[in-house]
């Protein structure tokens, strides 16, 4: 009665061994992994840190100049109305400057136009007849009529009688001729005396306008500033009877002028 139990008693080990097989099996893969993983963190750790690849840059300035803008770009954008005050107002005071100093050398070049020294001869009232037989003597003041003192270096002045049909030649002749040179100094309102003289017979054929009367000459000088002026001046006589009798300011052109 007992001997068919015990081919079922069997089966039943053999069935409940193979489950558990079925269940190791199952639970040695991820082990297996696992095992596998470790092993390749083992190598990993073993092999030591990894390997650091630094780039040199062929350029280092070049890089550092790149970078700097972006760096200060953020910083410098709130400032930039201040750069651009400063710059204006940096303008605007040079401006200022060049007009002061314009203005100043303006004023020095006015100033001394105005205070220079100014040489002007005029005749010394009407020709005075002198003594029979003797020469009639014209005088003429070179005058200082400016604000400071002048120093004349040379000066030369003639009178002399044309037909009535003559002219002045177009050239003074003092162009060319060998002045003598003279130093001495003119202060203002002071005046000197030139002195011309004409024959008692010159005088009748002047006076009967059978020939023309001019006085004519030059003067060279400095003012004290060391700027050289000439003065040159020409007069011609009316001698009475005419509507303007005495000496007038004329000439050709060239023979009165000063600078």
């Amino acid at each position: 009665m007992h001997r068919p139990r015990i081919p079922v008693l069997a089966f039943s080990v053999l069935l409940l061994l193979a489950t558990q097989a079925q269940e190791t099996g199952r639970h040695s893969k991820p082990a297996q992994n696992t095992s596998k993983d470790a092993a390749k963190a083992d190598t990993k750790s073993q092999s030591g840190p990894p390997a650091v690849v630094v780039e040199q840059n062929p350029h280092p300035k070049v890089a550092e100049q790149e970078r700097k803008p972006q760096e200060s770009n953020g910083a410098a954008h709130p400032h930039n109305w201040v750069e651009w005050l400063n710059a204006f107002s940096t303008s605007i005071i040079a401006v200022f400057t060049a007009l002061l100093f314009y203005g100043v050398m303006h004023q020095v070049r006015t100033a001394r136009d105005t205070e220079r020294a100014w040489v002007i001869p005029h005749p010394m009232g009407d020709i005075i007849p002198t003594n029979v037989g003797r020469p009639t003597r014209l005088t003429f003041l070179m005058k200082n009529v400016g604000h400071t003192p002048a120093y004349v270096i040379e000066q030369d002045g003639r009178a002399t009688t044309l037909e009535a049909n003559e002219f002045l030649s177009s050239r003074p002749y003092y162009l060319d001729k060998v002045l003598s040179k003279h130093s001495y100094p003119l202060i203002p309102k002071y005046q000197i005396p030139l002195h011309y003289e004409i024959s008692e017979a010159e005088m009748i054929r002047i006076n009967n306008q059978t020939v023309t009367l001019w006085v004519c000459g030059v003067i060279y000088y400095t003012d004290v500033y060391r700027r050289a002026h000439v003065t040159r001046y020409c007069f011609r006589y009316y001698p009475p009877g005419e509507p303007v009798p005495g000496f007038m300011i004329e000439g050709p052109e060239g023979y009165n002028y000063v600078t």
